[in-house]
């Protein structure tokens, strides 16, 4: 595999090693990372960029002006709540928070990307680097900086991700998602408890929960497109000889359009309604709409591939992988691309505790960045 990385950025690996350790040394989570957001803030400022803090809440956004059309770059900069077991001298430093899904090294290919277009002549528009808050967390720092105006004047949106078991210099693109939507629900079955010996005096609402969990696994079977309805929690007593009174489920769901996230919900309220009046109890469900499926736009797609092209040899792939991202909040409003880096082979993947990166994906994520910034502003139309 050849990995062609641009003679501009061949010398700035030491730059963006040291920054990604910076940011995984000392996560944040949520809203709450204003180091993180100080030092970028800081940093954009030293390349005489105009800057602007406090974009949905903590969120940064630098821009680098030109006559043509306005692109956004994006990178998140939270971490997770997760303990980090890995032995690394850049470990985390902070007890229960992890940059255990890469936005550390996201946060850092931009800004060394933004260092190199802002010394770029010629470009013939706008950059946008938006660098985001809260992408783990719902309801989300992309609608908080939606809602602050970061998609005033902008014309195209694009965003990557480092994902495992991807080697490096191999990329996942789909023509048409990049993600699926991602919700919760809860469901509430309240029975009535009692002995273990007298089961007769009760109404059990654990063969229900047993009955419900098989009901939702089942809503995907008449669809054709990829649905998932999983059930991933049960809460009942700790008590081995009773039967309780409640018993909750919670779970997640994830589906591509529009209509199938629709569907999913219908059927979630006609299976709990059944059950409810089939055995005589009080069962509520409660379904939560968490991030929309992230879409990849045609045009946007041409200037994405065309760029990761030219930088890697490295295998494509293209399935659809059923992670959430709140980049779909600038996805549904505006014209987009979201592509996914090899960052390694490893069995521990994003989210986990292990959960580590080659740091060769940070220089062709820097060059991802500069060239798509160029390639598209070069005055030249798909």
């Amino acid at each position: 595999m050849a990995v062609r990385i641009p003679e501009e950025i061949q010398g700035l690996y030491e730059e963006v090693k040291e920054l990604y350790r910076r940011f995984h040394r000392e996560p944040e989570l949520g809203f709450n990372v204003h180091k993180t957001a100080s030092f970028v803030a800081q940093y954009l400022r030293d390349l005489d960029l105009e800057v602007t803090e406090g974009i949905g809440r903590t969120g940064v956004v630098a821009v680098l002006r030109g006559e043509g059309p306005c692109i956004m770059l994006r990178a998140d900069m939270d971490a997770l709540s997760i303990q980090e077991d890995n032995d690394l001298p850049f470990k985390s430093i902070n007890p229960g928070m992890m940059h255990a899904c890469g936005h550390d090294s996201h946060t850092a290919m931009l800004l060394v990307a933004a260092k190199v277009l802002s010394k770029t002549p010629n470009l013939k528009g706008t950059i946008k680097f938006v660098f985001q808050p809260s992408e783990e967390a719902l309801p989300g720092g992309a609608i908080e900086m939606i809602n602050d105006g970061v998609l005033d004047y902008v014309d195209e949106v694009y965003g990557i991700h480092v994902g495992k078991p991807l080697s490096v210099g191999d990329y996942l693109y789909n023509a048409k998602y990049a993600s699926m939507s991602s919700d919760k629900f809860e469901v509430n079955i309240i029975g009535k408890g009692g002995h273990g010996s007298c089961p007769e005096a009760t109404k059990d609402p654990i063969p229900v929960a047993a009955s419900i969990i098989q009901s939702f696994s089942n809503i995907s079977a008449n669809r054709q497109r990829p649905i998932r309805c999983q059930t991933n929690i049960v809460k009942t007593s700790d008590t081995f000889n009773a039967i309780p009174t409640i018993v909750t489920l919670e779970g997640s769901t994830r589906s591509l359009d529009p209509e199938d996230r629709d569907y999913i919900e219908k059927r979630m309220n006609a299976i709990v309604a059944g059950h409810e009046i089939g055995n005589d109890m009080k069962i509520d469900l409660k379904y939560s709409r968490g991030y929309g499926s992230v879409i990849n736009n045609e045009k946007c797609g041409f200037w994405c591939l065309k760029t990761i092209e030219s930088i890697t040899s490295g295998k494509r792939h293209d399935e659809i992988i059923a992670f959430g991202e709140d980049f779909s909040y600038f996805s549904y409003r505006k014209p987009g691309a979201f592509l996914i880096l090899g960052c390694g082979l490893s069995e521990f993947g994003n989210h986990t505790s292990k959960f580590f990166i080659d740091e060769q994906v940070l220089l062709i994520g820097v060059s991802y960045w500069v060239e798509l910034a160029k390639n598209r502003l070069s005055g030249e139309s798909s």
